[in-house]
């Protein structure tokens, strides 16, 4: 009974297969999937055309890029040896005006020297109102005051050396012309017989008239006249041969004036010393001992 129950079933209108309808289905779905593939390579060879395309523009300005990238490098390089240059240039002009400034105030002070100098060459009276002046102005500035006071006498002392050193050879050479003048020297001639004699006094050390042979026969001189050393210097001293021989004025004011001012530069800082240590006061001490052994070590 079961078996004629399923052929039954079997036998209905329902159970009946139809390739033809799964055929059909397989063939849209078939031609569906190629026109979506034929779609997609498509779309993946546009893609791809695209993208080699924007790779070679990127490549190109890369290119470009560091090409403008070599170039501001070099600017940069270049500028960076002008900025040495000039900074180089800069150093050495910095140089040259701190030497200058250096040669300024050295020229200052010393001009203020020559002219402190100067003024206590004028009479005592300037000499001793200068001195006053000088002290009071370093007893007003304290410390610094003393200090700059210090370091321009010890500037005047070694004026006032120089002076008076070169006031003592102008004063020697004067004597030394004065002597050689009174005491001229007779001519040395000779006649017949004698053997050749050489003048000492000829200018420049000559050889003079060889007197004898020629001379003593012939009468006449071996060689044109000279003037004798004693001549010369005469000429000298009146002016003749040397412009520049003018007589020094005296310093003797402004010497005797340097000496008393370093003296009473002297006390007044000692007895500023000792009035500090009497007062315990350490500080001034030190100060006061600094300057006078930067003025006068030894």
């Amino acid at each position: 009974p079961a078996a004629g129950a399923a052929a039954a079933a079997a036998a209905t209108p329902s159970a009946v297969v139809r390739p033809g309808e799964f055929l059909e289905t397989f063939s849209e779905a078939q031609q569906t999937l190629e026109a979506l593939e034929s779609d997609a390579q498509l779309h993946i060879a546009r893609l791809t055309a695209e993208c080699d395309e924007l790779e070679e523009e990127h490549k190109q300005y890369l290119k470009a890029l560091h090409g403008e990238y070599r170039a501001i490098f070099k600017s940069f390089k270049e500028l960076d040896q002008r900025i040495n240059h000039i900074g180089n240039k800069a150093v050495q002009i910095g140089d040259r005006l701190e030497s200058l400034d250096v040669q300024k105030h050295r020229a200052l002070d010393a001009h203020s020297v020559v002219k402190t100098f100067a003024v206590l060459n004028k009479s005592p009276k300037h000499a001793t109102d200068t001195c006053r002046r000088l002290l009071a102005d370093a007893e007003r500035d304290d410390v610094r005051g003393y200090q700059n006071l210090a370091a321009l006498v010890k500037r005047l002392q070694f004026v006032a050396r120089e002076c008076t050193a070169a006031e003592l050879v102008a004063t020697t050479i004067k004597q030394a012309r004065a002597a050689v003048i009174s005491t001229e020297p007779t001519a040395l001639t000779a006649t017949g017989g004698a053997s050749g004699a050489r003048n000492p006094f000829d200018s420049d050390g000559a050889v003079g008239d060889i007197v004898g042979g020629a001379g003593a026969t012939g009468g006449a001189a071996s060689s044109a006249p000279k003037l004798s050393l004693s001549s010369r210097l005469k000429r000298v001293q009146d002016g003749g041969d040397d412009d520049h021989d003018e007589q020094l004025p005296s310093l003797q004011c402004a010497v005797a004036a340097v000496a008393k001012l370093s003296d009473e530069l002297e006390n007044v800082l000692l007895q500023r010393f000792e009035a500090a240590a009497d007062a315990h006061d350490y500080t001034r001490m030190h100060d006061t001992a600094a300057v006078l052994f930067e003025w006068n070590a030894a």
